[in-house]
């Protein structure tokens, strides 16, 4: 994958099809790092399958013919590359957490990429699963939950064609005013 919010969308659906209701995207970033949690309640998995999911060559989607998954092992590689940190833990019953780190200034080191168009695909396509990001940066904190964009839009559905375009104009605008914002 050539940036992290690919990665991060991978990530959010693997989530999904582990049947999360809730996924928790969180970034942290200063000056040289981006620290990434992606959080997520779903059937969790146990040491076994934990220890399995860094191998390229094991997957746990049935419908594939070719049996590798690259997600999660790419992303260490990706990772590790440009001197930061992966882990990842998970508890069968209790969900999955993903930690990983990047150092900006690394030549190796992955773009963000097209945030928005990954939070707005999460928001607006999984209708039974709630995405809550937060963005923290230079003291400040931006949230955007799908729960309270539900709670406006009473009645329809974020994925509704009248609803889409100001879910993106929401995230695009939220997400400028934090990402532009210089150290203080």
């Amino acid at each position: 994958m050539r940036d992290i919010s690919l990665h991060i969308l991978d990530i959010a659906e693997n989530s999904i099809r582990a049947k999360a209701k809730l996924v928790q995207i969180k970034l942290y970033e200063d000056k040289d790092q981006m620290r990434f949690e992606i959080i997520d309640d779903g059937v969790g998995m146990d040491g076994e399958l934990l220890k399995m999911v860094l191998d390229p060559f094991f997957t746990t989607k049935d419908e594939r013919k070719k049996k590798f998954g690259l997600g999660l092992p790419l992303l260490k590689q990706n990772v590790e590359q440009s001197d930061g940190k992966f882990k990842i833990e998970s508890k069968k019953g209790e969900g999955t957490k993903i930690f990983f780190s990047i150092n900006k200034n690394h030549i190796d080191a992955l773009p963000l990429g097209n945030l928005e168009e990954t939070l707005w695909i999460l928001m607006t396509v999984y209708e039974g699963v709630d995405i809550l990001f937060t963005y923290e940066k230079n003291g400040k904190t931006l949230k955007i939950d799908s729960r309270e964009l539900k709670e406006v839009f009473k009645g329809l559905n974020l994925s509704d064609a009248q609803v889409t375009g100001y879910v993106k104009q929401f995230i695009k605008e939220n997400l400028n005013s934090i990402k532009n914002q210089e150290a203080l």
